[in-house]
């Protein structure tokens, strides 16, 4: 509860047990109901809704930012134009490598903002970053966003609604 509806929620009360120390007998016994009834009236009321809630959970970033899932299975890189991550166990195989890569191939997953999700190709790694991003917040970038899961983490491009879920049991693109 903020301080201001804190302070309201007291000064309800005083008002309350004023008005009913200057009444009746009957007075009396009715002003406890009413106290009470206009204290949960104030202490009920939600500042935000489920989603406001939800969008405030949202890290909103401008460089380039590196996150790990807590569990520091997966690795991801994040800026407006680009989201990358790879994961290091995992029980899933990826499609078959390309002839025209020739690096490392299947272990993480790339999407670029206004394109679909692709599998990496790259002589380097996403895992590792430090910071980790604990389940159930996210991250974006312009328009990509990153939410992390306990089943795993699941990014997407607003603009296009495509994207990628990676965890150790299973990769989905759409």
């Amino acid at each position: 509860m903020t301080a201001s509806r804190t302070a309201a929620a007291l000064a309800l009360v005083a008002l309350s047990a004023l008005v009913a120390g200057c009444g009746s007998d009957d007075d009396e016994k009715a002003a406890p109901a009413a106290t009470t009834t206009l204290i949960q009236t104030v202490t009920n009321q939600q500042p935000r809704t489920a989603a406001a809630k939800r969008e405030t959970a949202v890290r909103q970033i401008k460089t380039v930012t590196g996150f790990s899932s807590p569990s520091k299975n997966i690795g991801c890189f994040i800026d407006s134009g680009n989201v990358r991550c790879d994961i290091r166990k995992r029980s899933w195989k990826p499609p078959r490598k390309p002839r025209t890569c020739e690096l490392d191939y299947g272990q993480g997953i790339n999407l670029s903002a206004g394109m679909k999700p692709a599998f990496v190709c790259a002589g380097d790694t996403a895992l590792g970053p430090p910071t980790k991003l604990a389940y159930g917040k996210a991250i974006a970038a312009g328009s990509l966003r990153c939410d992390s899961k306990r089943s795993g983490m699941t990014c997407r491009d607003s603009k296009t609604t495509h994207g990628f879920s990676i965890s150790r049991e299973r990769v989905r693109r759409f």
